[in-house]
């Protein structure tokens, strides 16, 4: 069992990518490739295709009729949570909101989300805050969870199999290759090497 939660000074981060995998690399592969700060499992996938809204880089991967909260930028620090889609913003990612204004939202979800299982959120509560845990949790114990933690907004992401991250170093593998992650660049200090 293992837990991983960081929370990411908006000042301290260059930018958030929602890195378009297609299922196709491993976790540490996409490490490799991005050289990512923080890199955590995103949205919901069915094979090659994501299912939600998504939106990446100005492209939408994934869109249906309806709006969910979700968060939306174009850098990362700029991230808030809104409805999504939002046509205004380069990149946003929703499934199932936990938290809104500090307050706990009324949970929708269907069956394929409900159990105790592998969970993986994003959220903010001053910073920008990352959750991956195999501990297993329902989602309304996450939501529960996340909520004494102090976070303001909070979004779970996919889970069960899914639940994968590198945290700074921090790593929880999976073997699943998932469709979409969220990547964190920070701003490099002084001396670091590039």
């Amino acid at each position: 069992m293992a837990k991983a939660i960081s929370s990411i000074p908006l000042s301290r981060i260059r930018r958030v990518e929602l890195y378009i995998n297609k299922s196709e690399r491993t976790l540490a592969e996409i490490k490799e490739a991005t050289g990512a700060d923080y890199i955590i499992n995103g949205g919901l996938f069915e094979g090659t295709k994501a299912v939600c809204h998504l939106k990446a880089a100005g492209k939408v991967w994934a869109s249906d009729p309806y709006t969910y909260w979700g968060y939306a930028w174009d850098t990362g620090p700029d991230m808030v949570l809104e409805g999504v889609p939002a046509p205004g913003k380069l990149n946003y990612i929703c499934c199932v909101c936990l938290l809104r204004g500090g307050k706990a939202e009324r949970l929708i979800y269907g069956s394929d989300l409900a159990g105790h299982r592998q969970r993986t959120a994003m959220g903010k509560g001053g910073n920008l805050c990352l959750y991956c845990s195999t501990d297993g949790a329902t989602p309304e114990e996450l939501q529960a969870e996340l909520q004494a933690k102090g976070w303001d907004s909070a979004v779970m992401l996919d889970g069960g199999g899914s639940s994968q991250c590198d945290m700074d170093g921090q790593v929880i593998d999976a073997s699943r290759k998932v469709h979409n992650l969220v990547c964190v660049y920070l701003k490099k200090e002084e001396g670091d090497p590039m």
